[in-house]
């Protein structure tokens, strides 16, 4: 694989912080094992990574969340510093994918789509769903039952818990409490499908290397390896 040119990634970061650095350290180690022979750092790809510091939906009308005008703002700016195409390693900001997509001229990744595609190569029957909010899990729902998989996700009680604890992460508070409680949902699903999906890039922060206990699929993990086969097509 010869030359050094790479498509340049646009990065909608920020949602949050650490899961951003968590995939682009997963963009480096997936490079390293697809880009062969490569000299000093040309085996890795351009990337403008914006680090967002705001929701990324507006929650003036819960009812009829609409994406936060100031991330179409940052994926217009993000494309106008040069990148081929865009990702969001964050699940919930997909829920605005159509209105993302539309404020721009280059494509965007779609994490939802790219995990279901994933699970479906796995041949699995029955896949739990843990995301961060109940509108990604009827995404994820949407895109999975396409392929004819059974989809469970927690209850509402389990969500509400959820959404506190994967906040209080993020903020850098409560963090084994959090673990505490996404373990037992870990737990839960492991006994009822196939895998568990986690639909949500602060999740395998959140277990660490209780990881290892449960079958899995991370969606950080997915669009991390797209993300560099999708950078490498000018390579091709």
């Amino acid at each position: 694989m010869g030359g050094t040119t790479w498509q340049t990634v646009g990065v909608l970061g920020g949602f949050g912080p650490e899961a951003t650095v968590d995939f682009y350290q997963r963009v480096l180690d997936y490079a390293k094992k697809r880009v062969t022979g490569a000299r000093a750092n040309t085996g890795y790809p351009r990337m403008i990574i914006y680090n967002c510091n705001f929701i990324p939906f507006d929650t003036s009308d819960a009812k009829n969340m609409r994406a936060n005008p100031e991330l179409l703002e940052v994926a217009k700016k993000v494309e106008a510093a040069g990148a081929n195409f865009i990702v969001i390693p964050s699940n919930t900001p997909h829920l605005f994918y159509d209105e993302i997509v539309a404020s721009m001229s280059v494509p965007m990744l779609h994490i939802v789509d790219e995990t279901a595609k994933a699970a479906n190569e796995r041949k699995v029957r029955k896949v739990a769903v843990i995301p961060a909010h109940p509108q990604v899990g009827e995404l994820y729902r949407k895109y999975l039952e396409k392929y004819n998989i059974e989809v469970e996700t927690p209850d509402a009680d389990s969500y509400k818990g959820l959404t506190k604890n994967i906040e209080e992460f993020m903020a850098g508070r409560r963090v084994d409490a959090a673990k505490q409680f996404l373990a037992g949902l870990m737990d839960r699903f492991d006994k009822t499908a196939d895998i568990t999906i986690l639909a949500c890039t602060e999740l395998p922060l959140i277990l660490g290397d209780d990881l290892k206990k449960y079958r899995f699929l991370d969606s950080t993990q997915v669009l991390a390896e797209v993300t560099v086969e999708r950078a490498l097509k000018a390579r091709l």
